[in-house]
């Protein structure tokens, strides 16, 4: 596979553990972004999880209590990450951010994010499959991505997207789908953005 990177595609994860780096990321100028609408839905659904939300003390097992406020700190850390980056992704494109866009499933460009709710044909697909479908769709309709040369066994592969994830199983079948996948931080590392 040939990558040379023009157009990235980040995963909910990017910006609830990484929002700063998604923001120099865009910043530096050499790529453009383009973000799943269900990765702003996504975001949506994290802000409001944790509102107002506190573990119940139970008086039976101080070990249980102490993991259910544990986790309710996770969630409200998570709800609090989400709120900036949807807060930043809100101010980004109001501002007109000519390296960053928004996809539907069905491949379509946005430069909003005014309308975020999809229709999803099937109950069995996973918000993973909604982000490989549309890193799969923008690839499609970008023709200078496309296989060079076939023979026999090998083929080689042009792309200019990748996708930006931490999640094992998203990258798993990003890779049997021909797509290029890097987390975040070796992805910065690599192209040399701090």
């Amino acid at each position: 596979m040939v990558i040379q990177p023009r157009f990235l595609i980040p995963d909910t994860n990017c910006f609830i553990d990484h929002l700063a780096k998604i923001e120099s990321l865009i910043e530096c100028g050499f790529y453009e972004v383009v973000i799943p609408l269900v990765v702003i839905n996504e975001l949506n659904g994290l802000t409001s999880r944790a509102v107002g939300s506190s573990a119940p003390t139970l008086p039976f097992s101080a070990l249980l209590s102490d993991a259910l406020s544990s986790d309710c700190d996770h969630h409200k850390r998570v709800a609090h990450a989400a709120r900036k980056a949807l807060d930043y992704l809100e101010t980004a494109f109001l501002q007109k951010n000519a390296r960053l866009k928004a996809i539907t499933s069905k491949g379509s460009i946005l430069d909003n994010i005014n309308f975020t709710n999809e229709s999803m044909q099937s109950n069995d697909v996973t918000n993973d499959d909604v982000v490989l479908s549309c890193c799969l769709q923008f690839i499609k309709e970008r023709p200078a991505e496309r296989n060079l040369h076939e023979s026999g066994e090998i083929i080689n592969i042009f792309r200019e997207t990748v996708l930006l994830t931490e999640d094992r199983n998203l990258r798993v079948k990003a890779l049997s789908q021909h797509v290029p996948v890097k987390s975040l931080p070796v992805f910065l590392q690599w192209a040399n953005i701090p």
